[in-house]
């Protein structure tokens, strides 16, 4: 069965990371997978036997014209936003690969109105099928456009517990000389993940909290006010002392079709500091909670870095929420899908 992932770019994101599982995992089962993109970035591992394919037409509208004017030589096409979905669908077997509301990537409402529009189009049609990684993501889709079950599966997101797990650095627990490591994920699309409360907070603590915090960046390189470490984009060995060795995630975003980073740091054995848009979490028994807003957020940060007692109970529940999320079982459970729609 010949099967392709379309997308304008294959980068170090939840959403990527959660597709080349899949796909990963489709190649080993003996499917002949093939990535079509723009750009490869990426520095998760790919199965050797998956091929790439590069778009001819750059920029992600290039990306978009390209799979609408012809049809691809694959059976299925996946695809994991709703832009591509409606007009890949017009030639190929398409199923969309729900891994957020996309209409909440944009600010004003003539942009979600849009977004909206493309959804109502997409489980119009007939042969409209879509697999959501998350019960909530579900909700939101059912509820919104109609989507019924012949049109939309639900495959909850899980996690390599072999690449997750606590291990602490004792190297990297040196270096914080005693203050608390905050770490937080630098990357585009700063308005849906909250970033800019990341740095309103981070820098408005900044003289309150000198000589009691650092922050640790992943991603994107960025300077606060705090004394800064940057640790760019890590291998899973690398990330996972990271994670295993601070204090405090902090991750107030505005938009969460699920969570992975949140989960992945769980699994480390670091309390995660996230809003109501992360579902699986419970504040104050497996993660601090807080609405996303810059003096909400410093409320509950401030108070997380002075409970010891307190992170120490959630890093312990986290740890117990995380075990509940396995990457494993969701690929048994995709492929399973895919085998019933072929």
């Amino acid at each position: 069965m010949r099967v392709c992932f379309y997308r304008y770019s294959l980068r170090n994101r939840g959403g990527d990371r959660a597709v080349i599982e899949y796909a990963n995992h489709l190649a080993v089962s003996g499917y002949d997978v093939t990535f079509c993109l723009n750009v490869l970035d990426t520095v998760f591992a790919l199965e050797p036997s998956i091929k790439i394919k590069y778009i001819k037409l750059p920029t992600p509208i290039g990306t978009i014209l390209s799979g609408a004017i012809r049809r691809l030589p694959y059976d299925i096409v996946f695809v994991d936003i709703i832009h591509l979905a409606v007009p890949l669908g017009l030639r190929n077997r398409v199923i969309y690969l729900a891994q957020a509301y996309d209409s909440l990537y944009y600010e004003t409402k003539i942009q979600q109105a849009a977004v909206d529009l493309l959804y109502r189009i997409y489980y119009s049609r007939r042969e409209a099928f879509s697999i959501s990684i998350s019960e909530m993501l579900t909700a939101i889709l059912k509820e919104k456009f109609g989507a019924g079950h012949d049109k939309l599966k639900t495959v909850v997101l899980g996690i390599d517990h072999r690449r997750f797990f606590y291990q602490r650095d004792d190297a990297l627990i040196r270096e914080k000389h005693g203050r608390a490591a905050i770490v937080v994920l630098s990357r585009g699309d700063v308005f849906r993940k909250g970033f800019d409360i990341t740095i309103t907070v981070l820098n408005d603590i900044a003289a309150e909290m000198k000589d009691k915090a650092e922050v640790w960046v992943c991603g994107s390189p960025v300077e606060f006010k705090l004394k800064t470490r940057q640790f760019g984009r890590p291998q899973d060995e690398e990330l996972r002392r990271i994670l295993s060795s601070a204090d405090v995630f902090l991750y107030p975003s505005r938009h969460e079709g699920f969570g992975l980073f949140p989960l992945e740091a769980m699994a480390c054995g670091l309390p995660v500091l996230t809003t109501p848009t992360v579902s699986f979490v419970t504040g104050g028994y497996d993660a601090f909670i807080s609405e996303p807003n810059a003096e909400a957020v410093k409320r509950t940060l401030l108070s997380a870095l002075s409970n010891h007692e307190l992170r120490n109970t959630i890093k312990e529940n986290g740890l117990i929420t995380a075990k509940k999320y396995d990457i494993a079982k969701s690929k048994q459970e995709f492929e399973g899908i895919i085998a019933a729609v072929r």
